[in-house]
């Protein structure tokens, strides 16, 4: 379990992945018109802080009755019949007492969007969250944002992200048509704080994003200002360290992710004959070192 000095925190998923880990017969999760085939999944590592997982183990309360009715359905084959009805029925309420005696005990409890709308989360049972953030929250449809908020209705509404950068994925051509693009951070744009200086590149790298997106208002830090370089790594620069960048053609092929995941967003596009690039002109500087 991921825990500090101050406070613990629980991962929620949503009910398919459950399902994945531990189905239940009879049941079966709906799938959205523009979903992909392959389904998302749990990264193993995050197993110890996962609320399906937790619930299950060994030292909690209800772990037992929950395992002994998940065994019987096991043995093969499982034919609904009533008896198996009441135990499904069951099996329910056993992890849905569970899932709220574990949430209690912690104070930060991570998820998606879509996953906040759970029963389980709901602002009609026993949790009171105070704060919703939503990291981001450029990238996300104002539906989905909605969802914690309505589910939880919450005291503090945090929205973090950059609507410059990419903007809800809309697959459905009507509701791209009625505006549906438009993420609900943007839309209240006007109340925003603007977070106006940037550690990660050169100021001369920074100069166009500035210029053509954030109307002059983006600045470097002064501690990257700073950096430099000494004269052996700045002959990487075709035009000198005073201008870091060189464009390179590089032909290779595009992987895409079909859906989000611990390596990207959905739609999220990687090549591997680029980053061996990258790393051969890195070790080429380092060399030079």
């Amino acid at each position: 379990m991921l825990v500090t000095d101050d406070f613990s925190i629980v991962r929620v998923y949503s009910e398919s992945i459950e399902q994945q880990d531990f189905p239940i017969p009879g049941e079966s999760i709906a799938e959205r018109k523009f979903e992909s085939r392959e389904k998302p999944k749990m990264d193993p590592q995050h197993r110890s802080i996962a609320l399906h997982h937790l619930i299950r183990a060994k030292s909690k309360p209800r772990a037992k009755k929950i395992n002994d009715i998940e065994q019987e359905f096991k043995h093969g084959p499982i034919t609904i019949t009533k008896a198996v009805q009441r135990k499904i029925k069951e099996l329910k309420k056993q992890i849905k007492f569970a899932m709220i005696e574990e949430l209690k005990k912690h104070q930060v409890i991570l998820c998606t969007c879509n996953a906040s709308g759970r029963a389980v989360l709901s602002r009609k049972g026993p949790l009171d969250i105070v704060q919703v953030i939503i990291d981001e929250a450029g990238m996300c449809s104002e539906p989905e944002t909605l969802i914690p908020l309505v589910n939880h209705n919450p005291r503090q509404v945090v929205l973090i992200g950059d609507h410059m950068q990419l903007r809800p994925i809309i697959q459905e051509p009507h509701a791209r048509k009625m505006g549906a693009e438009k993420s609900l951070m943007e839309k209240y744009l006007e109340r925003a704080i603007r977070l106006n200086i940037q550690y990660r590149m050169h100021e001369e790298i920074c100069r166009f994003p500035s210029e053509s997106f954030y109307e002059g208002e983006l600045n470097t830090a002064q501690d990257v200002k700073n950096r430099g370089f000494d004269e052996k790594s700045g002959r990487i620069w075709p035009n000198g360290s005073d201008y870091p960048r060189v464009f390179c053609h590089v032909v290779g092929d595009e992987e895409m992710l079909t859906v989000r995941s611990e390596e990207g967003n959905e739609m999220s596009r990687s090549n591997s004959k680029e980053i061996y690039h990258v790393v051969s002109y890195s070790l080429h500087d380092a060399l030079l070192c």
